[in-house]
């Protein structure tokens, strides 16, 4: 994994002000992830992330599988 460090900016409504939260590099998918326990220490509650209306999937265990 990459030693530099990404954020990614999330709002918990469309009115809502941004928080940003780390984000990894994943080589093998080629994508960034970020950690469900960091997500719920910024959103105490939260079930689920959305793009607009689609339902964005995090990883299962710590091999980072879907």
């Amino acid at each position: 994994m990459s030693e530099e460090t990404w954020l990614q900016s999330f709002q918990q409504g469309p009115d809502q002000r941004g928080l940003q939260l780390e984000v990894h590099y994943h080589p093998e998918s080629c994508q960034y992830f970020f950690l469900w326990d960091n997500n719920l220490q910024t959103f105490p509650g939260a079930t689920k992330v959305l793009n607009g209306i689609i339902v964005i999937a995090w990883s299962r265990d710590v091999k980072l599988r879907l």
